[in-house]
């Protein structure tokens, strides 16, 4: 079961104090995304995940402590990414938390968070665009010793390929190849790769690899 509730949350950057929605517990049924969103029910908490303040456009995993540049809130690019009506609302938040933290990790899972944001809304093309911003900020970690550095590659694997990059999803997988890998993530490499032969775009999850 998940469980929610609002507490009001004073704005690390303006001093506002606004309603935030938090998440007190929840579980998860059933195998993750390759690219590791959750299953359900964690998977529709989302929206705790990032909190906005509405007076100044701050956006953080939690508002009250000041995480990333704040001074890059100042910037129109910055207010435009909070304004662009194409994107989700939500999307557009975690978008603005990955500007925040522009050249950290945080910021590409910020990002292919907002893909998510845009896979429920169906707006496909807007996912692709986040997938490879996504992977953009992934590959400039790219290391291949180490479990978490391994799977995160895996995980690049995947948003480049649903972002229709196929050639540098088969790229990383061939240099992923060429280390010691477990036997799980080599399955899940072979999988990707007759996906991306195949120029499939779907979603995938863990169950699904064969």
């Amino acid at each position: 079961m998940t469980t929610m509730f609002n507490r009001d949350v004073r704005c690390a950057s303006c001093d506002a104090v606004s309603s935030q929605t938090l998440l007190g517990s929840t579980n998860t049924f059933g195998a993750p995304d390759l690219d590791l969103r959750p299953p359900p029910m964690k998977r529709e908490t989302m929206n705790t995940w990032v909190q906005h303040c509405a007076k100044c456009g701050y956006c953080a995993s939690d508002l009250s402590t000041r995480q990333g540049d704040l001074t890059l809130m100042l910037l129109a690019d910055y207010q435009g990414v909070l304004k662009d009506e194409r994107y989700p609302k939500l999307a557009r938040y975690f978008l603005a938390q990955a500007m925040l933290n522009e050249g950290t990790l945080s910021s590409g899972w910020s990002r292919l968070r907002a893909a998510w944001c845009c896979d429920d809304a169906g707006q496909r093309d807007l996912a692709a665009e986040c997938r490879r911003s996504a992977s953009r900020v992934f590959l400039k970690f790219k290391a291949f010793e180490g479990e978490e550095a391994i799977t995160r590659c895996a995980v690049t694997v995947d948003v480049l390929r649903r972002a229709g990059e196929f050639d540098q999803a088969r790229a990383l997988i061939a240099e992923l190849e060429a280390v010691k890998l477990p036997e799980m993530v080599g399955q899940i490499l072979r999988f990707q790769r007759s996906l991306a032969d195949q120029q499939d775009v779907s979603c995938k999850k863990v169950s699904d690899v064969k």
